[in-house]
């Protein structure tokens, strides 16, 4: 497989961490990214105007040589890094920054999410000692100083989602158009859906509906419950008592990502540790979510999923990696026809009481339609049908036999990003013909390190 190696210059700076990083992300606007560790900590950084580029440090810690401007990843303040949970952080993600400056963590020990924002603080001027007449002036100019930082900004705990029964995987901020939602995935194989009624009161984030994703007989039994009012749904279930046994080894839903199209309703595609990949859907009818879509399975645990960006196309693209060394870019078309709907064609009405259509797609179906015309009181309740999701296709994608860990699109869904095993990050596009190849390797340059590790 022919990849072109990138050559752009590439930043490298300490994460001020003190063990794996294990999630990061940039925010709405891209200027800020959230770090978080093993080490309990989270770490904010803004990109500001720092050294010129090609610049590099020298012994003294200053900087030599290079032109032109550049800008630079630094932590503004100590408010900025700060320790979010008892045990390990797994994921953290953004709020849309209507909301204002919100973040999502969850903790491995703890077993809860929990919400922040970010809170202009007042602090208390230092104190100086007035009989001291010989540092009154220096006194003073550091009481001045202090007064000048005064404010800073620091991460608050507004609150914390703690229902879960085991772990805590993953977390993540629903769509502007959805409001102020977080969606989270725990080791006891359940999604759980908050939301903030009151955007104003972000102390108050009750639970409207939690799905059984992965069950205690580690099948594809899906259950969901929803509150407020909204009922209840029970899926197929499967009992069989090889998988009961094996069910302790389950570690329930391991990723989640939303579709952030605002032409569909309320959707989640979830991982979990058996392998499955599931598209999850709301139906305003019914006031509960349900399985819209099976796509293949991997056949160990799924390690991340991602659902692209939708810029106005007529099908979705989802991607999915695995344990099993797979890396799957999986296709989703919009509508009844199985394919690209070809024509459609509206019959002339001479008096009937209803309509007639026809429609025709790729998949070599012939489709005639009859509306019925009254007050909208049909089966809908006078809404309209609400379009299905199915899947079109499902392509592997060749990682030279690396383990793919994480996967991530463009803002425009059409590159995807892998990171894994072969210490590269790896940006996949797809061809007219829907052939994804690997247009670019993403590989820092880490040769200072190793001559520091040897001196």
């Amino acid at each position: 497989m022919a990849t072109q190696t990138s050559n752009t210059l590439s930043l490298i700076h300490p994460s001020n961490h003190s063990d794996f990083v294990h999630d990061i992300a940039f925010d709405h606007y891209g200027r800020r990214i959230a770090t978080c560790s093993g080490d309990r900590t989270i770490r904010v950084w803004d990109l500001v105007d720092g050294v010129t580029d090609q610049q590099q440090p020298n012994n003294n810690g200053d900087t030599e040589g290079g032109s032109g401007p550049a800008q630079r990843w630094a932590l503004k303040s100590n408010g900025c890094e700060f320790q979010a949970h008892r045990g390990s952080i797994s994921r953290l993600s953004w709020a849309h920054p209507e909301f204002g400056q919100l973040l999502v963590t969850c903790g491995s020990s703890d077993h809860s999410a929990t919400i922040w924002e970010e809170r202009e603080t007042t602090a208390q001027p230092a104190a100086f000692d007035q009989s001291d007449n010989n540092n009154l002036s220096n006194n003073n100019m550091s009481a001045n100083m202090s007064n000048d930082k005064a404010n800073t900004m620091r991460w608050v705990a507004k609150a914390q989602l703690t229902d879960a029964r085991k772990a805590v995987t993953c977390a993540e901020f629903a769509p502007r158009h959805l409001g102020l939602r977080i969606a989270t995935g725990s080791a006891d194989g359940f999604v759980r859906i908050y939301e903030a009624i009151d955007v104003m009161n972000l102390n108050h984030w009750p639970m409207n509906t939690s799905i059984e994703v992965e069950s205690s007989s580690n099948t594809s039994e899906s259950t969901t419950h929803t509150q407020h009012g909204h009922s209840s749904s029970s899926l197929q279930k499967h009992t069989d008592l090889s998988s009961v046994l094996s069910s302790s080894q389950s570690l329930g839903v391991t990723a989640l990502s939303w579709c952030n199209s605002r032409f569909e309703p309320a959707t989640l595609v979830v991982g979990g540790h058996s392998g499955n990949v599931t598209v999850y859907r709301y139906s305003e009818s019914s006031r509960a979510w349900s399985v819209s879509v099976k796509l293949p399975r991997h056949r160990s645990a799924t390690l991340d999923v991602s659902w692209a960006p939708n810029v106005g196309r007529c099908f979705h693209l989802l991607a999915s990696c695995g344990k099993d060394g797979r890396l799957t870019v999986h296709k989703l078309k919009r509508g009844n026809h199985r394919s690209a709907t070809l024509d459609v064609s509206w019959a002339p009405n001479v008096g009937r009481s209803f309509h007639l259509l026809a429609s025709c797609g790729k998949d070599g179906r012939l489709t005639v339609h009859k509306l019925k015309r009254g007050n909208g009181n049909g089966s809908n309740n006078g809404k309209p049908p609400q379009r299905t999701l199915a899947l079109e296709s499902s392509n592997d994608l060749d990682t030279d036999g690396f383990r793919v860990w994480r996967v991530e699109w463009n803002i425009t869904g059409t590159v995807l990003a892998s990171s894994g095993d072969g210490g590269k990050v790896q940006l996949w596009k797809s061809d007219f013909c829907d052939r994804w190849k690997c247009v670019s390797d993403v590989q820092g340059d880490f040769s200072h390190l190793n001559q520091a590790r040897e001196q």
